[in-house]
């Protein structure tokens, strides 16, 4: 059996029950770059843990090769487990990696995850969607925008749009959009969402791209532009509010308890 499970994002409290039952049965976990590290404690000690991980700063693994790194798992093992942050059938790759496995007749299933956008909105306090403001939601990637040429939803403007993997090409996917929606349009730039570190910087369209110049904003970040970060107040955030927040602390223990360390990381502490 092979799992696909989203990990959710950053806080290692939003993996879902079932994702949990099924890293908590694994044999071996194949796991990407930007996961909350305490997750991989949730793994039986005797499980196996490969970092199948990609950098935006090199080509990483060729993606057959993960595949069939899955493959040759499943001849040895009785439960494979693909750890994937997110949600795994959101811009991570799924249809890429689970093709094989349906051609090979292998049985598998799919665990969906906290995706990054559900993330930033909720630990922003703000809704995706919102009675009268925002009738719904476009999730894009940075590449997506590049030749200019939004898609056909994007021009109602009364909706929320979260762009993924879109920092190095910030300008671009600004001029993309300044072509079809308003230079004010309020946005959100949020950066290690729902971990400690998390930083939320309020926006607007036209001035985003030098706000992340002037605050060297770096990977990993998404965006959120629309109507509803109008809401966010910095002042009354819930994730920032808690104790400690931002706080870094080194833990030393001889054996990491996760129900103890994921304590800390609900309490906004860094790890890592």
């Amino acid at each position: 059996m092979i799992s696909f499970v989203g990990a959710g994002a950053g806080d290692p409290d939003l993996i879902t029950v079932a994702g949990l039952k099924a890293l908590q049965a694994a044999d071996i976990v194949f796991y990407d770059r930007l996961l909350n590290p305490l997750l991989l404690l949730l793994a039986p000690k005797k499980a196996e843990l490969v970092s199948v991980g990609k950098s935006p700063r090199s080509k990483g693994h060729a993606q057959n090769w993960i595949t069939n790194l899955l493959l040759q798992a499943t001849k040895t093992q009785q439960h494979v487990v693909r750890l994937k942050g997110g949600d795994a059938g959101i811009f991570g790759r799924l249809d890429e990696e689970i093709a094989p496995i349906k051609a090979a007749g292998l049985p598998y299933q799919i665990i969906p995850g906290i995706t990054a956008a559900s993330a930033l909105a909720a630990y922003s306090g703000i809704p995706l969607t919102k009675r009268g403001i925002s009738h719904g939601v476009t999730f894009l990637t940075g590449t997506q925008l590049l030749d200019g040429q939004l898609p056909i939803s994007l021009q109602q403007q009364e909706q929320t749009i979260v762009v993924y993997m879109g920092v190095k090409h910030a300008p671009a996917i600004q001029a993309s959009l300044l072509t079809q929606l308003p230079a004010d349009l309020p946005m959100l730039i949020g950066r290690w969402v729902s971990y400690g570190r998390q930083e939320i910087i309020p926006a607007t369209l036209a001035d985003f791209v030098t706000i992340m110049q002037q605050r060297q904003i770096e990977n990993p970040a998404i965006y959120l532009f629309g109507a509803v970060a109008a809401d966010y107040q910095a002042n009354t955030n819930w994730f920032a509010a808690k104790p400690l927040f931002g706080t870094r602390i080194l833990l030393v223990l001889p054996e990491l308890n996760y129900e103890k360390a994921t304590f800390f990381t609900t309490q906004g502490l860094m790890f890592g």
